[in-house]
């Protein structure tokens, strides 16, 4: 019987393998990482990254227009805004939810709750900025180029 080959570990990124095991606290500080953007309208928030795939699988943005929002996300960073009415309406309740999840401080709120900005208020500008600095749009185009 001939021996097979093990197979070799695939990693999204090389470590040693005495490195110890990372902790829950270190999983929760990864997804506390928090940053400072500076709006169009001037306004400084606070954000965390949003991950992809959590937001398509709590309905926060439909798989059948993340093709869409990627391509208008791209064109508004370099200057171009093409899109239907249908599809921008459609993006901008999205952009909203997005930007309620990915702002951290001030708190947003789809209703206005107490002590909240309302997140009806925020400019589409504003918005669709919020969205592109809290989820890489260039990797979405390379790691889920087979679902567009």
């Amino acid at each position: 019987m001939q021996k097979q080959p093990m197979k070799k570990d695939v990693t999204s990124k090389s470590f040693s393998s005495n490195e110890k095991v990372s902790t829950v606290g270190d999983w929760q500080e990864i997804l506390a990482k928090t940053r400072k953007i500076k709006l169009p309208s001037g306004i400084i928030v606070e954000i965390r990254k949003l991950d992809l795939l959590d937001l398509v699988i709590s309905k926060y943005i439909p798989l059948s227009l993340l093709s869409n929002m990627i391509k208008v996300s791209d064109g508004f960073k370099k200057g171009k805004f093409e899109t239907g009415q249908d599809d921008l309406v459609s993006m901008v309740d999205m952009l909203r939810r997005a930007a309620v999840r990915a702002v951290v401080n001030p708190s947003l709120s789809m209703d206005g709750a107490e002590n909240t900005m309302d997140v009806m208020q925020i400019s589409t500008s504003d918005l669709l900025f919020i969205f592109q600095h809290s989820i890489d749009t260039a990797e979405i185009g390379s790691d889920f180029a087979p679902f567009l």
